[in-house]
């Protein structure tokens, strides 16, 4: 891991260490791993802070997320080629277009299932009406995941 990306686990930590004990709690370690920007679902999320609190103490050390952080930064995931593939398997019919409404419908009730307000919210900021078709860039576009 590089010297910027060190600088950034360690402000990270301090942040979220609001007790000054030098441990996260678990749920703690998994906000910081998503705003380190980790495109992890809940399953990987849950297997990585599973395997850095190998002891089941509850709680990370900063050497523990150092360590982990390591990891995830030397094995990126490509969440561009992750959402390709998942709005090909949506895209049924295959004329590279999916309506706003059957992306709710895989949204909510599919995977790491996200409230409706989780994507309103989503739809609100990528200017997305429930009326509306998405072709596959602009899918990538509305996930933030373009390249």
């Amino acid at each position: 891991m590089d010297k910027a990306k060190e600088k950034d686990v360690q402000e990270a930590f301090a942040f979220y260490d609001r007790d000054n004990d030098g441990k996260l709690s678990l749920e703690e370690f998994g906000v910081l791993i998503r705003s380190l920007n980790q495109p992890l679902t809940e399953t990987e999320l849950n297997k990585v802070i599973a395997d850095t609190d190998k002891e089941n103490a509850k709680s990370v050390s900063l050497e523990q997320v150092m360590e982990c952080m390591s990891t995830l930064y030397a094995n990126p995931i490509d969440a561009e080629g992750r959402a390709r593939h998942a709005f090909s398997v949506m895209d049924q019919d295959k004329d590279e277009k999916i309506s706003a409404q059957e992306l709710r419908h895989y949204l909510t009730k599919i995977g790491d299932k996200l409230s409706d307000q989780q994507v309103d919210y989503i739809y609100a900021n990528a200017h997305v009406t429930n009326d509306m078709a998405l072709d596959v860039e602009a899918f990538l576009s509305m996930l933030g995941v373009k390249k």
